[in-house]
């Protein structure tokens, strides 16, 4: 009978400690109407998880990718901008480091907090969205020609 006692208190401990551990994925990331209020996605993330927003551009009609990463101060970070020309739009000036590919003028080595990163949903451009180099939402879902946002939220 004791050891059954023993046994029962060791699973409680185990239960209160796996409790109190920090989860895998501490945060949701929430895409959000601003005007309704609506939410789209509640998505579990990490720190270090990378998001990529890419769509084609109105003007220019060429790709263009924006990586934003999920970082320890509870805000998304712009971490690199990637297009294919110069032009409506494209910021002038960069504090990051800019690098040529063959298919990509990249801004790298961003670094843009975003308590709310926001944009203007379209069908239109294409817009898809990926965690991790994989998709993980339809953005179809999203009704057309609404003003989105995106933030974290504590679990």
């Amino acid at each position: 009978m004791k050891q059954w006692g023993l046994f029962l208190l060791m699973i409680i401990i185990g239960g209160m400690v796996a409790c109190q551990r920090e989860p895998s994925s501490p945060y949701l990331l929430i895409i959000e109407d601003v005007d309704t209020g609506n939410k789209y996605i509640e998505q579990p993330v990490k720190i270090g998880d990378r998001l990529k927003l890419s769509w084609i551009h109105s003007v220019e009609h060429t790709p263009w990718e924006e990586i934003i990463e999920v970082q320890q101060d509870e805000q998304l970070h712009l971490i690199e901008t990637r297009f294919q020309s110069f032009g409506a739009g494209v910021p002038h000036e960069s504090e990051g480091k800019l690098v040529y590919s063959d298919d990509f003028i990249i801004m790298t080595n961003l670094d843009r907090p975003y308590k709310k990163y926001s944009w203007i949903h379209s069908h239109y451009v294409q817009h898809e969205l990926t965690l991790n180099n994989k998709k993980f939402v339809d953005t179809k879902l999203i009704p057309h020609h609404r003003r989105i946002i995106m933030y974290l939220e504590k679990r």
